[in-house]
């Protein structure tokens, strides 16, 4: 009887270690996401993996938040067999499978994650954002209404819609739903971001400042709405003086129009023949203007907006096409360098990264690189 009462009495102490170091974990997950460190919450995931084998797949799905898929599929890989019976990381490799452009396999994942209990809203913001990278618009929409039909966030999923409808380049049918969201919460920084981008793109400057108001002086934000206007109006310009290659120039150095997920005459562009002399072509298909090698030639600043040694997410890629034109890729080492914007001022430039919401951008001079238009 001793024995017994001994025995209970020690799993009861053991249970209650347990509660206790899950409660403290929580804890701490909470602040730090709270906090917005990303860093700081990848290494907490990494530390406890141990302890709560749930951090595996959030670990992955911060990673891929990140656009990170080369470490997003090494923690992957750890998962078990039993791993892969709980929605939770099935969902994450049907993220995965997106950001690598496997969409029909993301497909199957995400059935295979509502028949394991998955929750419905995730099921169709995650299916809803495939669709629209397959340029099927308004289904994706309708993933999207439906997802907030499903306890899905009514902000998430406005936002979603929002973004279609810039890569149709309906910018005013944006503009409006972006700025319900953001008179609800002008916190929200990706919110911010798209509105500022749609109301420019829509002709609606007015707007446009007043979000950038938000965090910025007046000076600033008023600074930073004209280099956007420039840059909007070089790009339709631009556009409009597109002509179709000939036989001396390769679409491929052009940057043909037809792999853009939403080309539009306002934001996405192409540069003419004419507008360069014929290019010197390296090996991989890069160019540069030789025009660009003589002393005295104005220079070129660009804004790099992301450095990886794997291939730009489509996403992410498509995304900056859509609302900020051409992307520029050059290679240094083993890393490739991808940036937007054209400028030949250096205060231009900066005051347009300070409008950007894309963390880690800078201004790059781009006058003597070779690259590659995408």
């Amino acid at each position: 009887m001793k024995k017994i009462i001994l025995s209970s009495l020690l799993l009861t102490v053991f249970l209650a270690g347990c509660t206790a170091v899950n409660t403290e974990l929580q804890t701490k997950e909470k602040l730090l996401i709270g906090s917005g460190n990303d860093q700081q919450l990848i290494e907490f995931y990494k530390a406890n993996l141990k302890l709560e084998p749930i951090y595996k797949a959030k670990l992955v799905d911060l990673y891929l938040s990140q656009k990170d898929i080369k470490s997003a599929e090494l923690y992957r890989n750890t998962y078990t067999e039993d791993d892969l019976q709980e929605p939770e990381f099935i969902l994450t490799n049907a993220r995965l499978d997106y950001q690598k452009k496997n969409y029909s396999q993301a497909l199957a994942n995400l059935d295979l994650y509502l028949d394991e209990g998955g929750e419905m809203g995730q099921f169709h913001l995650l299916k809803g954002k495939i669709l629209a990278q397959q340029k099927r618009f308004s289904q994706a929409i309708e993933q999207f209404e439906e997802s907030r039909k499903q306890g899905a966030s009514d902000r998430e999923a406005g936002n979603n819609i929002a973004v279609v409808k810039m890569m149709q380049a309906d910018y005013l049918g944006a503009t409006d739903t972006l700025y319900d969201l953001y008179i609800a919460s002008p916190s929200d920084k990706k919110v911010r971001s798209n509105l500022i981008i749609s109301s420019v793109n829509a002709q609606r400057p007015d707007i446009a400042l007043e979000v950038l108001r938000h965090t910025n002086s007046d000076e600033q934000a008023r600074k930073q709405l004209a280099a956007l206007m420039r840059s909007v109006k070089k790009n339709k310009r631009s556009s409009s003086s597109v002509s179709q290659p000939t036989a001396k120039t390769s679409v491929k150095s052009l940057g043909s129009g037809a792999s853009f997920v939403a080309p539009t005459n306002k934001v996405s562009h192409l540069v003419s023949a004419g507008e360069f002399q014929q290019a010197k072509s390296s090996t991989d298909g890069s160019e540069l203007d030789p025009n660009k090698l003589k002393p005295g030639v104005s220079p070129i600043y660009r804004v790099q907006v992301l450095a990886t040694y794997t291939a730009i997410p489509s996403d992410f890629l498509n995304y900056l096409k859509t609302n900020y034109g051409t992307v520029y890729s050059y290679t240094h080492g083993l890393w490739k360098r991808y940036c937007i914007g054209e400028f030949d001022d250096l205060n231009e430039a900066k005051t347009f990264l300070a409008s950007l919401d894309i963390k880690g951008a800078f201004v790059v001079d781009y006058t003597k690189k070779r690259y590659v238009r995408l």
